[in-house]
């Protein structure tokens, strides 16, 4: 699974001194996620080497289909017009975005960043044989033995609401 929580502070009066914490937790089983998205960013990408430390990382995990709408006015580069051009924006889906930055967090968080986006992405993506396979790296990972099909037939299922033959399980 996959646990999320939450803290937000907020303040009930202009002064501050009334304040609340609120805790939100969510944990969301890892066959949910619909996808794990890792955005990269370098600093001075016009003299990016391939040696070039990574500046910042975005992390993006959608399993809900959230979808994540910010819009703004649409701007004419003409300062005299009047004219409604709409709203221009961006939509994504996402249900949490963690941005972890070299500067602010230290070289150190981004790659475990990286390595969490990566772990997460395998454990979603891969049958699992063993819980604790995960946890290795990829180039660490011992590939897990071939399972056989079983020679038994899977008995037939029946409705549960009349208990009459439901067909052969597929």
């Amino acid at each position: 699974v996959l646990h999320v929580t939450h803290v937000d502070d907020e303040e009930f009066d202009e002064s501050g001194r009334d304040v609340v914490a609120r805790v939100s937790t969510e944990t969301v089983g890892i066959s949910q996620i619909r996808s794990v998205t890792l955005s990269y960013s370098y600093y001075q990408p016009a003299n990016y080497r391939p040696d070039s430390p990574i500046s910042e990382v975005t992390l993006a995990i959608a399993w809900t289909g959230t979808l994540h709408v910010d819009l703004a006015p649409a701007l004419c580069d003409d300062p005299q017009c009047q004219a409604d051009h709409g709203y221009t924006g961006t939509a994504s889906r996402e249900d949490i975005v963690l941005r972890i930055s070299a500067e602010a967090d230290g070289p150190a968080a981004v790659e475990g960043a990286r390595e969490f986006a990566r772990t997460l992405r395998r454990a979603n993506l891969s049958p699992l044989t063993d819980g604790a396979q995960i946890a290795q790296p990829a180039h660490g990972r011992v590939p897990a033995p071939r399972r056989t099909s079983a020679t038994t037939p899977r008995p037939r299922f029946t409705d549960r609401f009349t208990g009459r033959d439901g067909g052969a399980a597929r």
